[in-house]
């Protein structure tokens, strides 16, 4: 007997669109990310009152919520790393996902499916496993430098802003200033000139709080191996990033 695939009824449709916008207008965040979806069954029904809980083992950190009476649900200011995320349900076998990775600035949606419980089971996937490729909150373009790159790839004087030079439209502003130039000279302890400004049109945050002089500068120069991860905002970031005609650098 064939089976057709259930397809997405316009309902549902319309909450994840609205799920998207009330996301995107509570998900303000410098130093942590979000998690934010919405959880359905095998007949692309809402579920309510559904218990998820966001973990990180390694650090004992933990936050939960519960979907409302749409199925959405968010996890706020989550500290960057790696979580195991997990949905319980009366009726529905518990579905973990693990490795499931948050990144600085970021708001990830994961969309979950729980099966009907015919027995003591519970279903475990991967992170890729319903979660996005695209962040639809926000139309900010960024990138991450994460700590494999800051770790292992080789930079001159450890200085691992360098590594921004590595993301698209970024430059080193150093290189091209001399005696004939007119314009500002930049500031030695950036000189990133980001979607074609000066190295003094930035602003640097370490965990949330500013970092740098009025000059344009970072204020302190903090150790390579205390950098976790860091995001480089090149254009239309959010208000709680701004304050820059050029690109905020969110260090974490």
């Amino acid at each position: 007997m064939n089976k057709t695939k259930a397809s997405w009824p316009i309902g549902i449709t319309s909450r994840i669109l609205a799920l998207l916008a009330l996301c995107a207008a509570a998900s303000g965040q410098t130093n942590t990310g979000a998690i934010d979806g919405l959880v359905y069954d095998e007949t692309l029904a809402v579920i309510p009152n559904v218990n998820v809980a966001a973990l990180d083992e390694t650090r004992g950190i933990e936050r939960t919520t519960v979907t409302n009476a749409g199925g959405e649900y968010a996890l706020a200011h989550l500290p960057p790393g790696v979580y195991t995320l997990r949905f319980e349900a009366q009726n529905f076998a518990p579905l973990t996902v693990e490795a499931f990775e948050v990144l600085v600035g970021e708001t990830v949606t994961y969309l979950a499916s729980l099966t009907v419980a015919t027995a003591q089971e519970e279903v475990v996937v991967s992170a890729e496993a319903g979660r996005t490729a695209i962040e639809t909150q926000r139309v900010h373009q960024a990138d991450h430098i994460d700590s494999v790159r800051i770790e292992n790839l080789p930079i001159n004087r450890r200085d691992y802003l360098d590594l921004a030079l590595l993301t698209p439209g970024v430059v080193n502003t150093n290189y091209i200033a001399n005696a004939t130039d007119r314009r500002i000279a930049p500031t030695p302890n950036s000189g990133l000139g980001i979607g074609g400004t000066a190295g003094r049109s930035n602003t640097f945050m370490i965990d949330g709080l500013d970092n740098l002089y009025n000059s344009g500068a970072v204020r302190s120069q903090i150790s390579q191996e205390a950098v976790q991860e860091f995001q480089v905002n090149r254009s239309t970031f959010s208000a709680e990033q701004g304050g820059a005609p050029g690109g905020t650098i969110n260090i974490v």
